[in-house]
């Protein structure tokens, strides 16, 4: 009877010595096969990454675009209000009679009194 127990104890420890076998070398097919992956996953990351850094630049740059286009109008709209008050003022200063007239002369250019006595 002892024998018999043996051979039995023997055939239970080889199934488990096979099952725990067929895990392990299961487990270590899957974990080899999400490693051929890992590349994969990280160059569509990288591709990822990329494109929204790519995305940021470009928003960047708008901005920063559309920020110089706004200096340039408003510094369009400062030399236009800059003009005409330089016009108005042009125009006061024209308004005011500066003019002095000359005493009054001759049919030969001599003024008038200069003959007097």
């Amino acid at each position: 009877m002892s024998k018999q127990i043996l051979k039995s104890w023997a055939k239970m420890r080889l199934g488990w010595y096979f099952l725990v076998l067929g895990f392990l070398g299961s487990l270590s097919w899957f974990s080899m096969s999400s490693c051929g992956n890992a590349a994969k996953e990280e160059a569509e990351q990288k591709r990822i990454n990329d494109s929204i850094a790519e995305a940021i630049r470009q928003d960047s740059i708008r901005q920063a675009d559309s920020l110089a286009q706004a200096a340039i109008e408003q510094a369009r709209l400062d030399s236009i209000a800059k003009a005409k008050q330089d016009s108005i003022e042009k125009a006061k200063n024209q308004n005011q009679n500066n003019y002095k007239p000359k005493p009054p002369m001759t049919k030969y250019g001599v003024p008038k009194d200069m003959y007097k006595d």
